[in-house]
């Protein structure tokens, strides 16, 4: 279903603040998994902007990465049993997400694919940070 960016944008609004959580998967070298941070500062109409960070824990410990920028963007929603889901893309500089925002538990799931050579490929689970 279609919705105007004026009712995508009113739900970004709502998506503000920061959501922490996992990801993992694997590229060329093998798997890996760590932590992900995700800060949305902006929203106006279906778009959104902030940064995002990353410490690796697999294969090896590491520190959080610098903040880098992402913009998102809510596609679609749909109304669901618990409520709405919000399907939301994305990008930062090293790669593009694809996923949803599910309203019932408050999460963020992405899917997340890197344009480096690497083939790098990862889900991210996110809650927001209370």
């Amino acid at each position: 279903m279609w919705w105007p960016s004026s009712l995508l944008g009113a739900r970004f609004r709502q998506l503000q603040g920061t959501w922490i959580g996992t990801f993992s998967g694997y590229d060329t070298y093998g798997y890996k998994s760590g932590k992900q941070k995700l800060v949305i500062t902006k929203a106006k109409g279906s778009n959104a902007s902030g940064t995002y960070t990353y410490k690796f824990q697999f294969p090896a410990k590491g520190k959080w990465s610098k903040p880098q920028p992402m913009n998102l963007s809510i596609f679609d929603q749909e109304e669901a049993a618990n409520g709405m889901v919000d399907y939301i893309s994305g990008a930062d500089e090293l790669g593009m997400y694809t996923g949803k925002y599910d309203k019932a538990d408050d999460s963020l799931i992405f899917s997340y694919i890197s344009r480096s050579q690497n083939v790098l490929v990862l889900t991210f689970n996110l809650k927001r940070k209370s």
